[in-house]
């Protein structure tokens, strides 16, 4: 489909351009939304990235915005209202807009700016939010470009763009840390116990850990009664022998059912078929309070909440719970560790679960605008409440042996690190070509 002819200039349809007036503040987002609607296949003016689609920026940037730009991108912030640059772009691109009858100037909104701070040329415009999701705004602008049927002339714009990233250097000689979700177990019993309790045996201490092998093989990290015949085996000891089950896993269940226990006791709730979540339960007012990996003390929500609209446009709300994995890998990494995996469980207003479908789609679409810093984030929220923010947590306080895990999460020294400064992307192209699409393609439901 092609633009119809009002836009053909000087008889040739030659405007086939996006041009990207901004402030040098907002330089990371032009670059971005440079590199991502050039993926799309879109030619894309931005003197940040100036060589792609095989040609510089324009010497005469007036004459190029007049004759060969289909549309200008304006991020309206509060830097670009007052920078002379951007605002006389914006100013010939609202003349065009009087002289062609058309709305050549897209606006994209960067910060949150009251209408009073904002000019008489952009005060009544229709803006695309830019301020809390970059990637659910970049959905709302292709929508609003493929709808006016914006030229995209580069059908290898994802190539061209995988080749730019990888000829950027974004490695220095600095040391960089590395975090992992891996929390080092610091101490725990040497030896596991097989016991093999009488006929009449019952559990009389309700805080008592063990696993059932069957009726007659108990094993736990201690034995509840003298008199009960018992042996003590390594639990490092991953062979299957005469036991019928390796008791390095047995450790490993044991391990585990104490972290179950230790949520349940800090109000998580846990399901029937035992997902561990949090909810307004777990926090007085919802939020995880924690020093980040640089110290600064920060939070993040137990359980949120988002709205979806149906096709009738029928707005529902749901809650999203963060919901920590914990799996002890006693050999993997050298060290005994119990790792952290973070998840979102999803349910209704009234705490039931969504249908598993429907539960994936959603918890994809929340968890694609977050980067590898969110999730980090929330392995330190997780770890703050879980271990009441103390340096070392006893999963076995109380009873006649210790499990000891360090709070924080164990890291590596990088002899390189990476300026993020100079990344141009915080995903791979494929990966942003995959969110655009699914977003586009599903209309069954819309999130803010």
């Amino acid at each position: 489909m092609t633009e119809p002819d009002k836009d053909v200039i000087d008889g040739q349809q030659s405007a086939d351009h996006l041009f990207i007036s901004y402030a040098t503040e907002d330089g990371e987002l032009a670059e971005w939304l440079t590199l991502r609607l050039t993926a799309e296949g879109y030619k894309v003016w931005c003197d940040r990235v100036k060589l792609l689609g095989g040609e510089s920026y324009p010497r005469d940037i007036d004459k190029a915005i007049k004759t060969q730009t289909f549309r200008m991108l304006a991020l309206i912030s509060k830097n670009s209202l007052i920078k002379a640059n951007p605002l006389k772009e914006r100013t010939l691109g609202h003349s065009i807009t009087q002289q062609r009858k058309i709305d050549f100037v897209i606006p994209l909104l960067v910060d949150a700016i009251r209408s009073d701070e904002l000019d008489w040329m952009d005060s009544d415009l229709t803006y695309i939010p830019f301020r809390d999701s970059w990637a659910q705004a970049l959905v709302q602008l292709i929508k609003k470009l493929r709808s006016i049927y914006a030229p995209t002339p580069l059908p290898n714009g994802a190539r061209l763009v995988s080749d730019w990233i990888s000829q950027q250097s974004s490695l220095t000689n600095r040391k960089e840390r590395l975090w992992t979700n891996l929390f080092e177990i610091k101490s725990m019993p040497d030896f596991i116990y097989r016991i093999t309790p009488p006929n009449d045996f019952k559990v009389t201490d309700p805080d008592w850990i063990y696993h059932a092998q069957s009726e007659r093989i108990l094993w736990s990290f201690e034995v509840p009664d003298s008199k009960i015949d018992y042996i003590a085996v390594k639990w490092n000891d991953n062979r299957r022998l005469s036991y019928g089950v390796p008791p390095i896993d047995i450790a490993t269940v044991l391990i585990k059912e104490h972290m179950r226990r230790l949520c349940i006791k800090k109000k998580a709730q846990e399901t029937i078929d035992g997902v561990i979540y949090l909810s307004n339960l777990t926090a007085p007012d919802n939020w995880l309070r924690f020093p980040d990996y640089k110290g600064k003390q920060t939070r993040v929500l137990a359980s949120g909440q988002r709205t979806v609209r149906s096709i009738g446009g029928t707005r529902s709300p749901y809650r999203y719970h963060l919901a920590p994995i914990f799996r002890p890998l006693l050999r993997k990494y050298g060290v005994p560790v119990l790792e952290l995996q973070v998840r979102l469980y999803l349910t209704d207003t009234d705490g039931k679960a969504l249908q598993p479908g429907i539960m994936n789609r959603r918890r994809k679409r929340i968890a694609r605008s977050w980067w590898n810093y969110h999730w980090l984030s929330r392995v330190f929220a997780i770890a703050q409440w879980a271990f009441n923010g103390q340096s070392t947590c006893n999963l076995a306080e109380g009873r006649g042996y210790e499990i000891i895990l360090s709070r924080s999460p164990l890291a590596v020294v990088a002899p390189l690190s990476i300026d993020e400064r100079l990344l141009a992307l915080p995903e791979t192209v494929e990966e942003t070509l995959d969110t655009v699409e699914d977003e586009l393609e599903d209309s069954e439901w819309d999130e803010e």
